[in-house]
């Protein structure tokens, strides 16, 4: 695996995995490898971790928060679907994207903006709140917006982890 991966990009490659995972092992469900897969990207290529938070449903486009896709079924009954959102696009239309597609975006632009400023965006921390049609406005989000969230990000080392933008 190593040597494809190598031979597709390059070994110069910086590869960002992000911290999700099941809490504890569900019953039926097959394990995911992300221990042994990360401690195996390390050994040749430069390995970051990234907290996801909100990288899913923030659009990687406007910045504003996506909503679900909703459709009728055959009989007629509105039904989420999950995996796929949808956002105001700049011509004011609406947009739908992949939830995964759209949080890799996500992932790359926290990552890159963290690279340049050494803080995490303000809408993708725990500390911003996104404010809902039925609740009135935060004015901590207003006086925050621009600012980031200091945070710390290392190339992980053999048999360590780095910390989560």
């Amino acid at each position: 695996m190593l040597n494809m991966i190598e031979k597709k990009y390059s070994k110069d490659h910086t590869i960002i995995i992000g911290d999700w995972s099941i809490g504890k092992q569900l019953r039926h469900f097959i394990s995911t490898p992300n221990l042994s897969l990360k401690r195996k990207l390390k050994e040749r290529f430069k390995v970051y971790n990234i907290d996801e938070f909100r990288t899913s449903c923030i659009s990687y486009k406007t910045k504003d928060h996506c909503k679900n896709l909703y459709l009728p079924d055959k009989k007629g009954e509105y039904r989420k679907i999950h995996s796929i959102l949808t956002y105001q696009m700049e011509n004011n239309r609406k947009g739908c994207i992949n939830r995964d597609k759209n949080g890799c975006r996500n992932i790359q632009y926290v990552f890159d903006y963290y690279k340049k400023t050494g803080k995490r965006p303000m809408k993708y921390s725990r500390e911003y709140k996104i404010e809902r049609i039925d609740q009135p406005p935060n004015p901590y989000n207003e006086e925050k917006k621009e600012e980031g969230v200091k945070c710390s990000l290392m190339p992980m080392k053999k048999g360590a982890f780095t910390p989560l933008i």
